[in-house]
């Protein structure tokens, strides 16, 4: 299926013996998840997307003469190359590429059959990336984090950006991302700009991912990649806002996993007068509950206020919208926080 827009320039693109409409404001989609799993997922077609680094709809036609007759095309990125380093610059280089011209026709309800695929194989393609002495300053600065650096082991990556990123608590920071080579994980990094020390970290992994209604089931571009693999939650922050002595726990349920030193889940936390608590977060995959619990421990009667901030998945450096819960305490303890992300 298309979007278009009447105010873009049409244009035509030449392969082989294929003619392919292109329009820069014009983008395709599968009908269903059946529609794509059937054809894609097919003997024909699977063994060029598979493995892919990155896959691409370029077009996808009904025949109005028999509208159970329908074709697509699909832009295969075979394999990325990467050479140089962040000091010298790199040199990005794609190969393996491909367009696919596939044919197919309705054969039963949520089922259809691949009846013709034409291969066509297409340069590579090449570029470069060079980074200022104030984004290599950026880049050094992250490394130098042992934590990040750990982040990393096993897989080679490249720098993909360096950019300012607004602020994190209150203070400027650079973003870095380490994209890995010919894979998925992405790991960003936030450099306070005046320290040079690292604000926060987190893993996820650049896929593209379209859920398809009602079933809700999703296709990912890689293919078939889990697109909350090995990800890595930035940190949770809770401040306590009380200046006698008091006890905090924080549990993890779900899918949350704890984290030793500094701190972990399932533990408790004691300190005296106003505190912020840092508790790393780590989640491999889908919805997690937090609970906070509260407690004087200096007796009498005060409020506790506690402001948990919680950075969303996939919005780098973005804390959204505090939560501020404030609890008197006649009695001892009280769940003042219950916080679900879907």
């Amino acid at each position: 299926m298309a979007v278009n827009n009447p105010d873009c320039v049409s244009t035509k693109l030449m392969v082989g013996n294929m003619t392919i409409p292109r329009n820069t404001c014009t983008s395709y989609s599968f009908s269903s998840f059946a529609n794509a799993n059937s054809t894609v997922g097919s003997d024909q077609v699977l063994p060029y997307v598979q493995g892919a680094y990155r896959y691409d709809l370029m077009y996808y036609g009904i025949n109005d003469s028999n509208l159970s007759h329908q074709s697509f095309v699909l832009n295969i990125t075979g394999s990325q190359q990467v050479t140089g380093g962040w000091g010298g610059g790199y040199s990005i280089r794609y190969t393996g590429n491909k367009l696919l011209n596939v044919s197919f026709e309705y054969a039963k309800p949520s089922h259809y059959v691949v009846t013709h695929v034409s291969v066509y194989d297409i340069p590579d393609r090449n570029y470069s990336k060079s980074y200022t002495p104030q984004q290599q300053q950026v880049v050094a600065a992250a490394l130098q984090n042992d934590t990040v650096a750990g982040l990393m082991e096993g897989s080679s990556y490249y720098v993909k950006v360096v950019y300012p990123h607004g602020s994190f608590r209150q203070n400027p920071t650079n973003q870095v991302q380490f994209q890995q080579v010919d894979g998925s994980r992405a790991v960003d990094v936030d450099v306070y700009n005046a320290t040079a020390a690292v604000a926060y970290y987190q893993v996820g992994n650049n896929v593209d991912v379209e859920c398809f209604n009602p079933d809700g089931h999703c296709l990912t571009d890689p293919w078939g990649v889990n697109p909350d693999a090995g990800s890595v939650m930035p940190p949770l922050y809770v401040t306590v806002a009380y200046p006698g002595q008091w006890s905090l726990r924080i549990l993890g349920s779900g899918n949350a996993t704890g984290v030793s030193a500094p701190f972990a889940y399932n533990q408790t936390f004691t300190g005296t007068g106003n505190t912020t608590i840092t508790v790393p977060w780590f989640s491999n995959t889908g919805a997690v509950t937090l609970f906070a619990s509260a407690q004087k421990v200096d007796g009498g009667t005060a409020t506790l206020q506690l402001t948990v901030n919680w950075i969303p998945p996939g919005i780098p450096g973005d804390p959204g919208d505090p939560t501020t819960t404030t609890a008197g305490f006649g009695v001892s303890t009280a769940t003042v926080y219950d916080y679900q992300v879907v």
